[in-house]
C-alpha cells in the first residue's frame, strides 16, 4: 500500500497523504489486488494523468474514488469508446474501461425495428428490446411440461418454485426456451443446461417430491452431485472442476486449483502467496513486516499480533480470555469454544457447540430451530450454518479426493476403504486437523503412488515415528492393512539390527541365539494365540537385548571374547557405568549354560516380595472417594476401583474388553478370571455409564464401537500403560501400592484357589501371596471334604 500511496502523492497535491491512504485502503482491498495495482502503477505511471485504458480495473475505480474526493492532479477514468469521464465504469476484455452505453451499445430490435439497448435475444441470437417477446415463449409452457412429467405436483407449486428461482420474466422465458428445445434437461441431462438457474429449479422440484425430474450427474466422475461449474461447455461438480483447473505451484510444487502469478509470471498457490514478501506491510504498532490483519481508519496496517482484542468471560467455558460476540446467540465466546465439538445436551448429536455450557452444550439446531435463520452447505445441502460455504464434512471429502487421487483417476480399492472410513467419522474437524499434517501428506502420497498391492512392507520402508504408527493403526482400523502385533515386529527388528551390527561372526551367532531362541521364543510361548505383547513385556525384552549388546561392546576393550573372558573381566564390566548388572547377568548365565563361556558365576536377582508398608486405611479412603466423586471421569474411577478392590495389575486393567462385562437380570458381572464377579452398587452404575459412553480420541470410531473398555488414542487399540498410570496418579491412586495392598488383604481373607478363579491369577502367585500375608488356609481342602453331602431321597 505504501508504494501505491507514494505514486499517487507524487502526482496529486490537492489531497493530504492521510486522506489518500484512506481512499486506497477503502477502494483497493486484498493483498493480491494491491500487488497488482502497485505493479501497474510502477510499469504504467501515465495512467494516473491520462486515465486511459487498458489497465487494471482496480486502478480505474481508484481514480474514480480520488476524483470523487476532490482530487485534481489525477485524471478521471475515461471511456475507451466515447472518451467521456466516468464515475462508475464497466470492463471489457483486455482491461478496457467503458461506460454503460458503450458496454451494451444499442442495436436494431428485430421485433419492433427500433434502435434500442438489447435486453434479450431470440433463438437465432438476434437482438430484442425489453418490450418485444422472444418467439412467444411463455413460462406457462414450462409449468405445463413439468406438471405433465410430475402428475402429483400442482400448477401452483411448480409456478411458485419457478418464481423463486427466476424473479425476472426474461429469465423465466429463457429457461422455457432452453427446456422446450431439450426436454431431457429435466430428466438427467442437466449438465448440458446453459443457465445455472435451471439446475436450481430442478433441485427445488426434487426437494418438493418430484421423481421423474432428476438431478444431473457429473459428466466427469459420474457422481450425482451439485454441478454448478462449467468446463468445455458442460457443467461439472466442484471436485472435478478443481482437478481440471489445478496446476502445480512454482514454489511448493503442490497442485492447487486457485493460483496467481508473481512478478515473473510464474504460477503461485494461495498458501505461498500469503507468505510472499510482496503482500506484507510494515505494522504501525510493532514495526515488523507482516501481513495486515486489520487497518486503522486512515488505512494504516496492523498485524495479527498487534490488532486490538476484546477480553471478557466466555459464556460457554467461563474462562476470562479473548472473546468475540456470537452472531446467533449474541453472547461472548472464545476461540477455543468456536471450534469446539461436543454431544448436544438436547438432541444428543455430535455437532459444533453454539451456545450453552460445557456441561450442557447446545448445537445450532437446538439454539435456533427456525430453518429460515440458517443457510445450507452448497454441496450436500446440510443446513444449520451461517454461510453457504462447504461444511467441514464436505471439506474433508474434497481434501481426501485431492490427496488420494492423481489427475482425476479412480481410487484403488484399498484407499477407497480408507476414504470411506475417514469421511464417515463422527468428528470431521479432528480428521481435517490430522490430515493437515505434513507427515500425513507424505505417507498417504506414498501409498497413493505405490504400484502393486499395499501392505505393511510399504510403511516399514519409512523411518519409524509416532505419526507413522498412528497412520498404520488408522489403516488397520479402516481395513486397508491387516492386523499385526507391532510390538512383536519391533522386537524382531531390534534383534535383527543388533545381530547384524556385530562385526564378529561368533558374536553374531551368540547374540542371535540369545535374542531369537531365548528371549523372543520364550515370550511367544507365554502368549495365547490371540494375545499381543504388552508394553511391559516389550520393555523387558528390549532391556535384555540392549544389556547383552552393551556387555559384548565392553569385551574388546579388555582384549577378550565371550569364550576367553574370566570371572574378573565379568566383575569389572558389570561395575562399569552404562551396564545394567541385573539384565547383563541374565545374558551371562545363558551364555554359560549354552557353553559359550565357562568358569563364570554371576549372582541371581530373585524377587523378594513387595516393598513398603500397606496402608489399608488409605486404600479404603481412596476407594470411597472414587465411588462417590462425580467430578472424576467414569473411566478413571472404574480403573482405580478395579485396582484397589480387585488387585489387578495395570497391564490387566488396560486390556479389559467390553465383552468381559455383562448385565444379567440387572446385575453387572465382571469376568477377571474363570468365574465372574458381581459388582456392588454404586460401582455397577459407574460401569454402566462407562460402557455407554466409552470413547478414545482417535480419528476413527464412534462411542461404543471399540472392543476395549478403555480405548486409546489410536483406533482399534486400548489406552497405553503410561497414559493410564498418569491419569490414576493425578486422581491420587498409586497403582502398584494400591494393588499390593488389595492383594495382601484379599490373600488374608480368601484361599488361593478362590483368588486364582476370581482374579485371574496363577495358583502359584495366589499361594505365594497367601504365605506372604500369613493367611492360614492349609485346612481348606480338608474342610471342604468334611462337609456333609446333600442327602438323596429314593422313590
Amino acid at each position: 500500500m505504501d508504494a501505491i500511496v507514494e505514486r499517487i502523492c507524487a502526482v496529486e497535491t490537492f489531497l493530504p497523504g492521510d486522506q489518500v491512504r484512506q481512499i486506497v485502503a477503502r477502494t483497493v482491498r486484498g493483498p493480491v489486488i494491491r500487488r497488482r495495482v502497485a505493479q501497474e502503477l510502477r510499469g504504467n505511471p501515465q495512467v494516473l494523468t491520462s486515465g486511459e485504458s487498458p489497465s487494471v480495473l482496480a486502478v480505474g475505480r481508484l481514480l474514480a474514488a480520488l476524483r470523487k474526493a476532490g482530487a485534481r492532479g489525477v485524471s478521471a477514468p475515461r471511456c475507451c469508446g466515447c472518451g467521456k469521464e466516468l464515475r462508475t465504469l464497466c470492463s471489457r476484455r483486455g482491461g478496457f474501461w467503458c461506460c454503460r452505453s458503450c458496454h451494451r451499445p444499442p442495436e436494431v430490435c428485430v421485433g419492433c425495428g427500433r434502435t434500442r439497448v438489447v435486453n434479450k435475444r431470440d433463438r437465432q441470437g438476434q437482438p430484442l428490446c425489453q418490450k418485444c417477446p422472444d418467439d412467444g415463449c411463455d413460462e406457462a409452457q414450462l409449468v405445463d411440461l413439468v406438471v405433465e412429467l410430475e402428475p402429483a405436483m400442482t400448477v401452483e407449486v411448480v409456478a411458485g418454485i419457478l418464481q423463486q428461482v427466476a424473479v425476472r420474466a426474461v429469465l423465466r422465458r429463457r429457461m422455457t426456451r432452453d427446456v422446450l428445445e431439450r426436454p431431457g434437461l429435466l430428466t438427467g441431462d442437466g449438465a448440458e443446461a446453459p443457465e445455472p438457474r435451471l439446475l436450481r429449479f430442478i433441485e427445488r422440484l426434487t426437494a418438493a417430491g418430484a421423481t421423474t425430474v432428476a438431478l444431473p450427474r457429473c459428466p466427469r466422475c459420474g457422481e450425482q452431485r451439485k454441478v454448478d461449474l462449467k468446463i468445455d461447455g458442460r457443467r461439472v461438480c466442484q471436485p472435478c472442476f478443481k482437478q481440471a483447473k489445478a496446476q502445480p505451484c512454482s514454489r511448493c510444487g503442490i497442485r492447487r486449483p486457485r493460483t496467481w502469478r508473481d512478478e515473473s509470471g510464474l504460477l503461485v498457490c494461495s498458501n505461498c502467496m500469503r507468505r510472499d514478501p510482496m503482500v506484507r506491510e510494515r505494522c504501525t504498532v510493532c514495526g515488523n513486516l507482516r501481513q495486515a490483519s486489520v487497518r486503522h481508519e486512515d488505512g494504516r496496517p496492523v498485524c495479527g499480533s498487534c490488532r486490538p482484542r476484546q477480553h471478557g468471560t466466555c459464556s460457554i467455558c467461563g474462562r476470562h480470555k479473548e472473546v468475540e460476540i456470537g452472531q446467533v446467540s449474541g453472547l461472548p465466546w472464545c476461540k477455543t469454544c468456536v471450534r469446539l465439538w461436543k454431544r448436544c445436551s438436547r438432541c444428543r448429536t455430535v455437532a459444533p457447540v453454539r451456545a450453552g455450557t460445557l456441561a450442557q452444550p447446545l448445537c445450532a439446531r437446538c439454539l435456533e430451530p427456525d430453518p429460515a435463520r440458517w443457510r445450507s452447505c452448497h454441496r450436500c445441502g446440510t443446513g444449520w450454518q451461517l454461510t453457504t460455504v462447504a461444511c467441514q464434512r464436505c471439506q474433508l471429502a474434497l481434501h481426501l479426493e485431492e490427496l488420494l487421487t492423481v489427475d482425476g483417476a479412480r481410487l484403488r480399492p484399498e484407499l477407497l476403504v480408507l476414504q470411506t472410513a475417514l469421511t464417515s467419522v463422527e468428528r470431521p474437524d479432528t480428521a481435517l486437523l490430522w490430515l493437515g499434517k505434513r507427515q500425513v501428506h507424505a505417507i498417504l502420497a506414498r501409498l497413493r503412488d505405490r504400484i502393486g498391492p499395499l501392505g505393511h512392507d510399504v510403511l516399514d520402508e519409512l523411518p519409524p515415528s509416532p505419526t507413522l504408527a498412528h497412520i498404520r493403526s488408522v489403516l488397520v482400523a479402516a481395513g486397508t492393512l491387516p492386523h499385526r502385533d507391532e510390538r512383536s515386529v519391533a522386537l524382531e527388528r531390534l534383534a535383527r539390527e543388533a545381530v547384524n551390527a556385530r562385526p564378529d561372526p561368533a558374536e553374531r551367532r551368540i547374540l542371535h541365539g540369545y535374542a531369537h531362541w531365548r528371549l523372543l521364543r520364550r515370550l511367544r510361548q507365554r502368549l495365547r494365540p490371540d494375545e499381543a505383547i504388552t508394553h511391559q513385556q516389550y520393555l523387558n525384552v528390549r532391556r535384555l537385548i540392549v544389556a547383552a549388546v552393551a556387555f559384548l561392546d565392553r569385551l574388546p576393550q579388555r582384549q577378550r571374547t565371550m569364550a576367553t573372558c574370566t570371572q574378573g573381566d565379568v566383575d569389572a564390566i558389570l561395575l562399569l557405568p552404562g551396564i545394567h548388572a541385573k539384565n547383563a547377568s541374565a545374558f551371562i548365565r545363558w551364555a554359560v549354560a549354552q557353553r559359550h563361556a565357562s568358569g563364570i558365576v554371576v549372582p541371581t536377582f530373585a524377587w523378594t516380595g513387595p516393598n513398603g508398608p500397606f496402608d489399608e486405611n488409605q486404600r479404603w479412603a481412596t476407594a470411597r472417594r472414587l465411588l462417590h466423586d462425580d467430578s472424576v471421569s467414569d473411566a478413571d474411577r472404574v480403573a482405580g476401583l478395579i485396582i484397589l478392590l480387585y488387585a489387578q495389575q495395570m497391564t490387566a486393567v488396560i486390556r479389559l474388553q467390553a465383552s468381559q462385562v455383562s448385565d444379567e437380570d440387572g446385575r453387572i458381572l465382571l469376568r477377571l478370571g474363570t468365574s465372574p464377579i458381581q459388582l456392588a452398587p454404586p460401582l455397577d452404575q459407574i460401569m454402566r455409564d462407562l460402557l455407554a459412553g466409552r470413547r478414545g480420541r482417535s480419528v476413527l470410531g464412534a462411542p461404543g464401537e471399540s472392543p476395549w473398555l478403555f480405548p486409546g488414542n489410536r483406533p482399534g487399540q486400548h489406552i497405553g500403560e503410561s497414559g493410564m498410570r498418569k491419569r490414576l496418579t493425578k486422581i491420587g491412586v498409586q497403582p502398584r501400592a494400591g494393588r499390593n495392598a488389595a492383594l495382601f488383604a484379599l490373600a488374608t481373607e480368601l484361599p488361593a484357589a478362590v483368588l486364582s478363579r476370581k482374579l485371574g491369577l496363577s495358583i502359584d502367585v495366589s499361594a505365594y501371596w497367601q504365605r506372604l500375608s500369613a493367611g492360614d488356609w492349609m485346612g481348606y481342602a480338608a474342610d471342604i471334604s468334611d462337609r456333609p453331602s446333600p442327602t438323596t431321597t429314593r422313590s
